[in-house]
């Protein structure tokens, strides 16, 4: 007599709820996908509005590890665009390339300030060599200079995460920051062929044909097409362990699913909620000290062909309540009804 197939429920149908049933159900698995909203693709869902598209905040794709990228271009197979970067950082009533290039970088400041700068950053080689790197702020002010990480990288990190940047960790700006050094920099500018891994990075992106939504798109209709299921509007209630029984809200009525394993990807702080009262309720009051951070997105559908030729800016300024902004169309032309 065959095995039974195995049945994983997956709690949330965002990109990561989607990937991990789209695995699981390559290796014979059967699952069942559990999401709140009326579609599936959370916070990497592309949504169109008069035949405009857009991501929840714009989303390109990139990747250190050559196995997810070739894992992504399998999914999306020519639907994968590689798109020229081109950003820019607006410093006062200026806007500089980013990656930064130096020196031109250096030349929208006054020369006092630009002087400042540079002798910051030398000032760094001597003083931050022996000192360990433990945060954010001590990454970038060792391979910058303290006056460019007030200018512009302290700014800009406080204004989107919210908290300072001693509190974040020098691997995150390590992932985050296209060049690793000032030094890399000015290489980089003297010797073009100076790296040609970290040049494509900093040149090009991947992005879908018509939004990011593509991927979690093609996953779902891949989990689907294997014979598992994507549920939506399924509001999940509680979640047993032990037993592998889930309970949700779907049009009203309550349903029970029982899977041989549990697989969340939804916050921390809703799992705690759904959890046995002894399993969970004394880790619940925790779950609530736990600091997330909101995001709005204001989608404007403008009647013109073009406001920029960036793929995105980025505006350190605290007094502007907006940290970055991002054209659609300069990623794909099929974001848009016209390309005109």
């Amino acid at each position: 007599m065959p095995d039974q197939q195995e049945h994983t429920i997956v709690l949330g149908g965002g990109i990561a709820g989607l990937a991990t049933g789209y695995e699981l159900a390559r290796r014979g698995q059967k699952v069942t996908i559990l999401e709140k909203n009326p579609d599936a693709g959370g916070l990497a869902r592309t949504l169109v509005f008069d035949n405009f598209r857009f991501d929840i905040g714009g989303h390109r794709f990139h990747s250190n590890n050559e196995d997810v990228v070739n894992w992504v271009k399998e999914l999306l197979g020519p639907d994968l665009l590689r798109v020229p970067r081109i950003s820019h950082i607006r410093l006062g009533q200026k806007y500089v390339s980013y990656p930064l290039e130096f020196p031109s970088a250096l030349n929208i400041f006054p020369p006092i300030t630009a002087a400042r700068m540079v002798a910051s950053y030398i000032l760094a080689q001597f003083t931050q060599r022996n000192k360990p790197i433990l945060s954010f702020e001590d990454w970038v002010v060792a391979r910058f200079g303290r006056a460019l990480f007030d200018v512009y990288f302290g700014p800009y990190t406080r204004k989107v995460w919210g908290i300072p940047t001693d509190e974040l960790s020098a691997q995150w700006a390590a992932q985050r920051i296209g060049i690793p050094s000032l030094t890399q920099a000015v290489l980089r500018l003297l010797r073009p062929k100076h790296g040609p891994a970290l040049a494509t990075a900093i040149t090009e992106f991947y992005y879908p044909r018509q939004g990011f939504g593509m991927i979690t798109d093609r996953l779902q209709e891949e989990v689907e097409a294997m014979g598992s299921q994507v549920i939506t509007r399924a509001t999940v209630k509680t979640v047993n362990p032990d037993t592998g029984v889930v309970t949700y809200e779907l049009d009203g009525a309550t349903h029970e699913v029982t899977g041989d394993r549990v697989v969340s990807t939804i916050p921390l702080s809703l799992l705690l909620r759904m959890l046995p009262q002894e399993s969970g309720a004394s880790k619940v009051a925790e779950a609530y000290k736990l600091d997330y951070r909101d995001i709005i997105v204001v989608d404007l559908a403008l009647n013109c062909t073009q406001v920029s030729t960036d793929s995105w800016t980025y505006f350190p300024d605290p007094k502007l309540i907006f940290g970055r902004t991002h054209e659609p169309k300069n990623w794909s032309a099929e974001m848009v009804p016209s390309p005109d």
